[in-house]
C-alpha cells in the first residue's frame, strides 16, 4: 500500500525519508532499507616519542648523462677552391702557350709596304696583297673660283671634313680616298656643282655598301664665307676662322668650329660641340643641339648675348661674365641670361645627354 505525505498529501515512494514537494519527515523508515550502522572504531594509531625520526625516502644516485658530441662536418670549400684555382692555372698555361706559339710563328717574317701593296715575306717566300694601298691615284685636288661673301656647301655621307680660311678668292679642296679595293675605290667620286651663281657643292659619289670613302683632309675657303650646309652621316667636321655663318649638321661625329665671327647652328646626333665665337654685328641667333654629347662654348672677346641653356641629364657650368637664372624641372634642368649686356642676338644651346658649359 503506497503512502502519503501527512502534510501536502504527495505520494512517499519506498525507502523516502522526506517528502519531495513539501520536505516533511515521512517518520518511518522502510521495511526493505536495513538500519543505518555506525562504521566501527579503528585501532589508534601509536605515538613515536618526542625526537624520534625517520629517514624520508631518498631515489639512487644515477651516473651522469655522457655529452652528445655532434658529428664534424666535411668541409668541401678546400677542395673547391683547389679545383678553381687549378682551372685558372691551366687558362693561364694555354694562354701562354698560344702566344708562344704565334710569337714562334711570326719569327722571319717582314711585312713592308710595296708599289703592289701589302708584302709579307716568310722564309724567302712572299705573299702580296694588292688593292689596299694608297697611290696618287686616291689623292683628289681641286681649284674652284669662288669671291667674298659667297656660299659653299658640302654632302658627305662618311668621311672627315677640315676646314679654314685665307685671303684668295678660290676654293682648294685637297682629298684621299681610304679604304677598299682599287675597284672599289674607283667607283667613289667627288662631284662639284657650280650652277648657281657664286656658290660651290660639293658632294661625295659612293655605290652602297662600299668601304671606300672620301676624307676632305683639308679645305680653303675665302674668309668672308657663307658655309650653307656640311652634312655629314659619319666623320668630324673641323672648321676655323670663317667670317659668316655656319651650318653643320653631323649625325654620329664631333664639331669643332674655332674663331668664327657669324651665327653658327649645329646640330648632331651623337657627338660633342665645341666652339670659338667672336662678337660680330649680325643680330641672327646661334643655336647649337646635341642629342648625346657635351657643348662647350667660348666667347672671345667683347661679346653681348641673350642665352638660353637646356639639358636633361647633363650639367650647367659658367665661368667669367656670364649670369644665368637656373632653373630644375622634373629631370631636367635650364637657365636663361645674359653674356656680356645681353643681346641681340640669342644663343639657344640644347642637349639630352650631356653638359653644357660657358666660358667668357
Amino acid at each position: 500500500m503506497t503512502d502519503h505525505c501527512q502534510q501536502c498529501g504527495a505520494e512517499i515512494l519506498p525507502g523516502m525519508r522526506f517528502c519531495r514537494f513539501c520536505g516533511t519527515a515521512t517518520g518511518a523508515l522502510s521495511l526493505e532499507e536495513p538500519e543505518t550502522r555506525p562504521f566501527p572504531a579503528s585501532t589508534p594509531t601509536c605515538r613515536r616519542p618526542a625526537g624520534s625520526t625517520q629517514s624520508a625516502y631518498v631515489p639512487p644516485e644515477s651516473s651522469p648523462m655522457e655529452a652528445y658530441a655532434e658529428p664534424s662536418r666535411k668541409r668541401r670549400w678546400p677542395w673547391v677552391l683547389g679545383c678553381v684555382l687549378g682551372c685558372l692555372l691551366l687558362a693561364f698555361g694555354l694562354i701562354g702557350y698560344g702566344l708562344y706559339q704565334g710569337a714562334s710563328q711570326l719569327k722571319g717574317i717582314r711585312i713592308t709596304e710595296g708599289a703592289e701593296g701589302i708584302e709579307i715575306i716568310k722564309d724567302g717566300k712572299k705573299i702580296t696583297i694588292g688593292g689596299l694601298q694608297e697611290t696618287s691615284a686616291d689623292v683628289i685636288t681641286r681649284t674652284i673660283p669662288l669671291a667674298p661673301g659667297g656660299t659653299f656647301a658640302l654632302f658627305a655621307d662618311i668621311g672627315d671634313v677640315k676646314i679654314s680660311t685665307w685671303d684668295e678668292d678660290l676654293i682648294s679642296i685637297k682629298a684621299k680616298k681610304h679604304l677598299g679595293s682599287a675597284d672599289e675605290k674607283a667607283q667613289v667620286t667627288l662631284e662639284v656643282d657650280t650652277s648657281t651663281p657664286n656658290t660651290v657643292i660639293i658632294r661625295t659619289r659612293r655605290p652602297s655598301g662600299t668601304r671606300a670613302h672620301i676624307d676632305y683632309q683639308e679645305i680653303k675657303l675665302p674668309r668672308r664665307v657663307n658655309i650653307d650646309q656640311i652634312s655629314v652621316v659619319r666623320g668630324d667636321v673641323h672648321i676655323e676662322g670663317v667670317e659668316g655663318n655656319v651650318s653643320v649638321r653631323t649625325v654620329s661625329g664631333d664639331v669643332v668650329l674655332g674663331h668664327i665671327r657669324g651665327p653658327v647652328k649645329v646640330q648632331t646626333v651623337s657627338g660633342d660641340v665645341r666652339t670659338e665665337l667672336l662678337e660680330n654685328a649680325d643680330e641672327r641667333d646661334t643655336t647649337l643641339e646635341s642629342v648625346s654629347g657635351d657643348i662647350v662654348i667660348r666667347f672671345l672677346g667683347p661679346f653681348n648675348a641673350n642665352v638660353n641653356l637646356s639639358t636633361t641629364t647633363g650639367d650647367i657650368d659658367v665661368s667669367g661674365d656670364v649670369h644665368l637664372l637656373l632653373k630644375r624641372g622634373f629631370g631636367s634642368k635650364s637657365a636663361h641670361g645674359s653674356i656680356g649686356q645681353g643681346g641681340p642676338p640669342t644663343i639657344h644651346i640644347k642637349t639630352v645627354s650631356g653638359d653644357i658649359r660657358l666660358i667668357h
